[in-house]
Formats: C-alpha cells, structure tokens, sequence
C-alpha cells in the first residue's frame, strides 16, 4: 500500500528542472563586461585574460584550461587578438559554441594599418587579419555585440532568453547614454593632434573623429627604430601643442623623448581596463575612464 501511495505522489509532483546557469568564458575584460551584463541575474562569466596581462600572447592556466574543458560557450574577440586561444577552443573546449565575435560583426569593423598588420598578422590567409581587432573601443560594436551574445546565450540556454534579451537591451541602453556624454566632452576637443604609444585606438578616432598623427612602435611588442622616432618627432613638431595616449607598462623615458616641447600633454589609457572592477558595470565604467583620459589629455 505505501508502495502505491508513493508511486501516486510520484507522478502527481512537478518534475524539478536545473536552474544552473551554464558556464560561459569570455576573453578579455571588456568582452566579460559585456557578457556579465546580458548575464546580470543568472550566472557570471569566467574570464581568461586577467586584468593587466597581454591579450596578444597570454599563457593558459591550468585552471583556464579546466574552465574551457567544461565550458557551454567561449566569447572572444577573435584570432587577430589572441591567436592562441583557437587551438584550446578546439582541442579542450570541443563542446562548447564559440563565439568569434569578429567574425560576426565584420560590416562595423575598420582596415588594420600597416603597424597592425604586423603585430596581428599570425595566421596567413585568415580574412580577418585585414581588420583591426580592438573593435570594442568603439561603444556601438559594444552595443552590437551585447545583441549577438544574448543570442548567443538564448540558443544553449533557452529557458533564459527573456532574461538575456533584457539584459542586452538595458546594456544598449546604458551604452548609448555613455557614448552621448563622451561626444559631448570630446566634440570641442577634435582638432588637437593626438599620437599614440601603440596604435590602438582607430575606432576611438572615426568614432569621435579625433585627429590622429602617428603611433611610436610599429606593433604591439616591436621598439620603435631611431628613424621611426625621428619621423613621428618631426610630424608632431609642426603643431603647437599635441597629446599623446600611452599604457601604463610602456617605458615614459622613450614617451618624453618624443616630446620636445613642454606643452605636451600625456594620457594614460589601458584599451583592457586593467583598473576596473569586473562585472556587468565594466564597459561603462572603461567608457568613462577613457573619456576622462582623453580629455585631460586633449
């Protein structure tokens, strides 16, 4: 009898269904902002590049390696940037939807300069070598990419995908916002020759049509050569004041000797956000730091 009457409460009980985010692993700090934001009340993200470590030739962990062999679904920029991670996406996270974020948005995405070519240029014959990589300094492909990841996020987790669409469109939201402060802040500032340690920042540029002059290194790890130095000192000696945008690993010694004039003005830009918190504020928090940053520059 208690057999039966078991077997009755059995079946008449809802069956209970895993409420388990599913594990998602982002690349670099800007992407994870943007995947922690769709994620916002369901799960966090893992991230692989920590904040201040290369991007270009970072080393997995084993703890990375372990989060890839058990993730549902791998963000990242793209091979142009981190050329090492697709060997461990296909070896180590084979179960899991990569997400070449790239690769889907290539109709927003700029031509790679000749410096760019040459620090990126890892794979002959790859098609999106000819573009440049760091495509989430411009605040609408971030919006857009916030789109393809809830979309993403919705396909291996369908239960959610009210949620993420939420998510993604209050993040476009906060982006659109963050970008008409930065335009108004930076709109006067247009006409102030800018330079750059490293060239970077492309779609900083078209974006709020800075006026760009030249970058010290010829590459991301490449010393610039006496003749490129020479080259940019003279370009930038034709105007009377001037900003140049720098990192904070790069040496200021070879940065001052550029600047031979004392109205030179320094900004300090991490296009990683190695100073901020983690998290779904991240990418509106890295907008308006490097809209700080410029304009102090500018």
């Amino acid at each position: 009898m208690r057999i039966i009457v078991l077997s009755i409460l059995i079946s008449v009980l809802p069956i209970a269904h895993s409420t388990a985010a599913p594990r998602v692993i982002a690349d670099i700090a800007p992407v994870h902002g943007l995947v922690a934001r769709v994620m916002m009340g369901i799960g966090t993200p893992v991230l692989l590049v920590e904040p201040g470590a290369s991007a270009h030739n970072f080393s997995l962990s084993p703890s990375n390696t372990k989060a890839l062999a058990r993730a549902a679904v791998v963000f990242w920029v793209g091979e142009p940037l981190t050329p090492w991670l697709k060997k461990p996406i296909e070896n180590v996270a084979k179960n899991a939807k990569s997400v070449e974020l790239l690769s889907l948005s290539e109709k927003f995405l700029l031509p790679a300069r000749t410096s760019q070519k040459h620090a990126h240029n890892h794979q002959h014959g790859h098609s999106l070598e000819d573009f440049d990589a760091h495509a989430w300094l411009d605040p609408k492909i971030a919006s857009y990419w916030l789109k393809i990841i809830a979309e993403s996020l919705s396909v291996i987790d369908p239960k959610n995908s009210e949620k993420y669409r939420e998510n993604s469109e209050a993040g476009q939201l906060q982006i659109e916002s963050s970008l008409m402060e930065l335009s108004k802040k930076l709109g006067p500032l247009e006409d102030v020759p800018v330079a750059a340690y490293h060239d970077a920042y492309q779609y900083l540029e078209h974006r709020f049509r800075l006026k760009f002059v030249g970058a010290i290194t010829d590459g991301d790890a490449t010393p610039p050569s006496a003749r490129r130095i020479a080259e940019l000192r003279k370009r930038l000696n034709q105007y009377e004041a001037f900003c140049i945008l720098t990192e904070p690993q790069y040496p200021s010694e070879l940065i001052q000797s550029i600047a031979s004039k004392n109205y030179v003005r320094l900004g300090i830009i991490d296009p990683l956000g190695k100073d901020i918190p983690t998290g779904p504020g991240f990418y509106t928090a890295f907008l308006k730091s490097i809209g700080n940053s410029l304009s102090s520059c500018m």
